[in-house]
């Protein structure tokens, strides 16, 4: 017996094993161990969800952590408080952070699919894997490029902090092409991945320069990339936890609506199954009102005296029997020499209605 282990199509996967299971009587072999095994997986399958709703919570407090801290970057918090950009480049850490939780993640879920058996191919499941990867690796250089975002840091490597966040947005770049042009999945979260890495290379490209050289003006301009990247990298895990959380109301309204339809299923097998096991006790039983009647039509037959009727006939073949019977009278009475026409007997003719019988005798 092939099993296959599919979570997108549980539900179908219950609906048609519970079918099988109370109409067909000898599936013990097949699909009663099927089904056992889809129902211990219920509640695997429903953490999974949750699991990656989680991922998804990460990525989205990872994208709002980046856009309060591109707020710290202006030159007016700067003015506010000297402490700003120190204040804006931990966020940036701590927005890091979260994302590399969430990489991990979804490298760690990319590594147990391909564990199982699925309907995807090895080459598929190897570059989901990859690209997993690639996703760790750009979450670690945005960690390390935050950390030279600190003001003493930055003093001391001027453009390692720029370097790494356009590096690490180059890295983030190639999952979602992937997933856009290859796989043609998750399209509006990756695009919206993609512009977000966009704004933020620009960003990084001009804003540690123009910050150095004290050049207010380019800075408010160049944190403006930041804020817009940060918006996208926000929206981009709301439309996850949108699709993720319909995906799991969905399949829990499906398995309580299959597990209905399937007990209402099993009671009309049962149901069946008692009304043929009654039918054959009433037929066994012997003192059954359903066997008298037979007993008495015998018992009545073998009474009644047997005799001989004719099924009733048409005129003409009426006509043609007794013209056959008066040249056969005509001929014994020759040979007998006799002048009556008697021992031609009488012949018993029943009418279409088979209830009154006539007889008929033919004379000269």
């Amino acid at each position: 017996m092939v099993k296959i282990r599919c979570e997108l199509s549980l539900p179908d996967c219950r609906r048609c094993c519970r079918s099988c299971k109370s109409a067909n009587e000898n599936a013990k072999e097949t699909i009663v161990p099927l089904l056992e095994e889809l129902e211990s997986n219920v509640g695997d399958v429903h953490k999974s969800f949750e699991w990656k709703l989680v991922k998804h919570i990460s990525y989205l407090f990872a994208g709002i952590l980046f856009m309060i801290g591109s707020i710290f970057f202006y030159p007016s918090m700067h003015k506010l408080s000297k402490q700003s950009m120190a204040i804006g480049a931990k966020l940036f850490i701590c927005g890091c952070l979260l994302l590399l939780l969430g990489s991990l993640q979804d490298a760690w879920d990319t590594r147990k699919l391909k564990n199982k058996r699925t309907n995807q191919s090895a080459v598929v499941s190897e570059t989901r894997v990859f690209m997993s990867i690639i996703n760790v690796i750009a979450s670690i250089v945005f960690l390390v490029g935050a950390f030279y975002f600190l003001p003493k840091i930055c003093s001391k490597h001027d453009h390692l902090g720029g370097d790494a966040f356009m590096f690490g947005c180059y890295f983030l770049c190639f999952p979602a092409l992937y997933n856009i042009f290859l796989l043609r999945e998750k399209i509006i979260q990756s695009i919206c991945t993609i512009i977000g890495a966009v704004f933020f290379i620009i960003a990084s490209a001009t804003y540690l320069e123009e910050y150095i050289e004290g050049k207010e003006g380019n800075i408010a301009h160049a944190v403006h990339y930041f804020l817009v990247g940060s918006i996208f990298f926000t929206i981009a895990p709301i439309i996850a936890i949108i699709r993720w959380m319909k995906k799991l109301f969905s399949s829990k309204e499906e398995d309580d609506s299959f597990d209905l339809e399937a007990s209402t299923v099993e009671s009309n097998a049962s149901t069946r199954r008692k009304t043929k096991t009654s039918k054959k006790n009433k037929n066994t039983d012997g003192n059954s009102l359903s066997v008298k009647p037979k007993v008495f039509r015998k018992s009545y037959e073998k009474s009644r005296p047997l005799e001989k009727t004719y099924p009733a006939k048409s005129e003409s073949s009426e006509a043609s029997t007794t013209s056959a019977l008066f040249k056969k009278s005509l001929l014994d009475s020759d040979d007998t020499s006799s002048n009556s026409f008697l021992g031609l007997g009488s012949i018993t003719a029943s009418t279409e209605g088979g209830s009154n019988d006539t007889t008929e005798t033919f004379l000269p």
